[in-house]
């Protein structure tokens, strides 16, 4: 969950989609679905940074 909270906090902090996303896949690389709530939400919003980063490309 702490690296959870890491990925959060990066994504209220940083700007660009690109470095949101790579916090919260290498969260789903590492620990998978070892936190069932946690790992939904990462998902989710994977999903929703690759649809932010390719729409902001047209």
């Amino acid at each position: 969950m702490l690296y959870f909270n890491i990925c959060t906090v990066a994504d209220q902090l940083y700007k660009n989609p690109k470095a949101k996303l790579e916090y919260y896949e290498n969260f789903i690389k590492k620990f998978g679905t070892n936190t069932p709530y946690a790992s939904k939400m990462a998902a989710k919003r994977v999903k929703e940074l690759k649809e932010e980063i390719h729409f902001t490309k047209n």
